[in-house]
């Protein structure tokens, strides 16, 4: 195989995994960490030191309520976000990996004259579904994982069996 051949397969192998990926990006969009409420006064407060040092107030017991609750919602939010993030990170990989499936199933049924394009589609096919493990890495159940490698790799020995039997013939 030619250089340049070489070159195209890489080239298209990358632009569909970010075809794939920048899509996801685009149209299912991940949640955002909450915000932490500004700065009140009972942050400028020193708790280790015994009176504050000047030009710092001492917060009243209503300025320590209402941060309190401020700690108490952020807290709330913050669990949410975790919350939403599993799910986000879940739904993510069940995408990324169907998209990448469905490419390396679509390179193996393309015609045998489009060599050049099969193994392009193949390589971004893998590299999405590589794609849709590591993304979500730290989030995703190690059970989901293992999954995903297992159905990927019965995908490649079956279709890569069936793609090299059709060489040989």
């Amino acid at each position: 195989m030619g250089f340049l051949k070489v070159v195209y397969i890489l080239t298209v192998g990358v632009f569909v995994v970010l075809f794939f990926a920048f899509g996801i990006m685009a149209f299912y969009a991940e949640p955002k960490f909450p915000e932490y409420p500004p700065p009140s006064i009972t942050r400028q407060f020193l708790p280790s030191t015994p009176t504050p040092p000047p030009g710092v107030v001492t917060p009243t017991p209503e300025e320590l309520q209402r941060e309190q609750q401020y700690q108490k919602e952020f807290e709330e939010q913050r669990r949410a976000y975790v919350r939403a993030r599993e799910r986000y990170s879940r739904n993510l990989f069940f995408i990324a990996v169907s998209l990448g499936v469905a490419t390396i199933a679509l390179s193996f049924l393309l015609r045998p004259q489009w060599e050049v394009i099969r193994s392009g589609l193949l390589l971004g096919g893998t590299a999405t579904v590589l794609y849709s493990i590591i993304r979500p890495l730290g989030e995703l159940s190690p059970i989901y994982r293992f999954l995903a490698i297992a159905v990927g790799l019965a995908v490649l020995l079956f279709l890569g069996h069936r793609r090299l039997s059709e060489r040989r013939a």
